[in-house]
């Protein structure tokens, strides 16, 4: 009798450690899944707010960006008509040279001469006009090349941050799979 009392004794001592280890584990993994849900809820935070600092920054190099690109196309029209002149001026000085080449009257070459000088200062003047629309549509493309670095920078910190958040919410969601695992064994096991 008192060997099976003992036994009994010893049976519902072991069914109450069981029971209360049961307890304790279920209790470590749901106050464990409350934490990784405010972790989860601070990671979706903290993405949101990336994403804001990141579409902001990309509104300032769009609106920088804008007049940029007007005044490089409105130096690019220029250049071009400037080309134009260049290329209808070069033919008038062809043209005055072959008729300067064809004349033997002095009076004749003596103005020819005199509009292959204002030909050629014409050029001149132009070619100077066009170095500095090329010199300012290079400093204008140097501003518009720091704003893409700049954008691309903005990306390349959002990028890092998403991998970041990607990699804490694999390790959660390893420890969730480890907590169903523990979960299942603690429902299951018996004394």
């Amino acid at each position: 009798v008192e060997l099976t009392d003992a036994k009994v004794t010893v049976k519902d001592k072991a069914k109450e450690q069981a029971d209360a280890n049961r307890k304790k584990t279920l209790a470590e993994i749901a106050e464990q899944r409350d934490v990784n849900k405010e972790k989860v809820k601070e990671l979706e935070a903290k993405i949101e707010k990336a994403k804001a600092e990141h579409d902001k920054e990309s509104e300032y190099v769009r609106k920088a960006d804008a007049p940029l690109q007007a005044r490089l196309t409105s130096l690019s029209g220029q250049a071009a008509n400037l080309n134009r002149q260049l290329f209808s001026i070069d033919s008038q000085i062809a043209l005055v040279q072959a008729q300067l080449n064809a004349t033997k009257d002095e009076n004749v070459r003596n103005i020819l001469f005199l509009e292959l000088n204002r030909l050629g200062a014409q050029e001149g003047s132009i070619q100077a006009e066009l170095f500095t629309l090329n010199n300012q549509a290079a400093n204008v493309q140097q501003q518009r090349s720091t704003l893409a670095v700049r954008q691309q920078r903005a990306d390349a910190e959002l990028a890092a941050k998403y991998d970041q958040v990607d990699a804490e919410l694999n390790a959660i969601a390893k420890k969730e799979r480890r907590d169903e695992v523990a979960e299942k064994k603690a429902s299951t096991a018996g004394p």
